[in-house]
């Protein structure tokens, strides 16, 4: 993940800095378990944020911590002995009930276990490269839900639009034009490139379903013949090649497995 230039956080509304996050790993698999703590620390360095993290490589030991009502992140491998990742998940819960559980695991039969604990996410080892930043993004978002802007500039004022109310960004030609509710007339228009923005919309749930349009996953209503309906009804082609990931990406966003 390429770290982002403080000029471009700040063009996007990212000055999250004064947001702390504690978080705690718990995988018997040391070199993944500091893998993991590593992709985490990048993330949120990238995005100008910094998250204290703990890591622990034995549930009991885990469980026998005083310190657990601090942590506002759990990040547990759900196949562990001699303790599995859904039982700590169910004690680290009753300690602390606003906890956020994320299970990380190579296998994928744990996970209705995990969600009747109210897991945040399930993320499969195999994959974590590509779905870890998606969960992240998500917490993220959790922890700064009204934070989010896309700031632009014109005329030598700048703009600043909430992430939320925006429901899909178009390019035509060298503009942008940025839609809510109403797909008749954009809520804003200045000169840009989609590109500039595709990396960091992503990372606040907005999806590319073909070359020049961006929309924000929220108001996705369905999927169907090589389209996306919006909940506004607006109809928009995605890319027929990429559409099976086009949509494998948004079952992802929305931690379905």
């Amino acid at each position: 993940m390429a770290i982002l230039s403080e000029k471009r956080q700040k063009c996007f509304g990212l000055r999250r800095k004064d947001v702390r996050m504690r978080a705690i790993i718990c995988d018997d698999d040391g070199r993944f378990a500091k893998k993991l703590e590593q992709l985490i620390m990048q993330y949120y360095r990238n995005m100008g944020m910094t998250i204290d993290t703990t890591v622990v490589t034995n549930p009991q030991n885990l469980l026998k911590r005083n310190d657990l009502a601090n942590f506002d992140i759990a990040f547990l491998d759900a196949d562990m002995k001699p303790i599995d990742g859904i039982e700590v998940g169910r004690a680290l819960r009753k300690r602390k009930p606003k906890i956020i559980i994320v299970f990380v695991s190579a296998y994928l039969e744990f996970a209705p276990k995990g969600y009747t604990i109210d897991a945040f996410r399930y993320v499969l080892k195999q994959d974590i490269q590509n779905t870890l930043p998606l969960c992240l993004s998500d917490i993220l978002q959790h922890f700064t839900p009204d934070r989010a802007f896309l700031t632009y500039k014109q005329r030598g004022e700048v703009f600043r639009i909430p992430c939320h109310d925006i429901m899909y960004i178009q390019s035509d030609l060298r503009k942008l034009n940025v839609f809510g509710d109403n797909s008749l007339e954009p809520i804003a228009s200045f000169y840009g490139k989609l590109s500039e923005y595709t990396d960091l919309l992503s990372r606040q749930g907005f999806l590319q379903i073909n070359k020049s349009t961006l929309v924000n996953m929220v108001h996705i209503k369905s999927f169907a013949s090589y389209h996306v309906r919006l909940s506004n009804g607006v109809l928009m082609n995605a890319t027929r090649k990429d559409y099976t990931a086009i949509k494998n990406r948004y079952i992802e966003w929305w931690g379905t497995l």
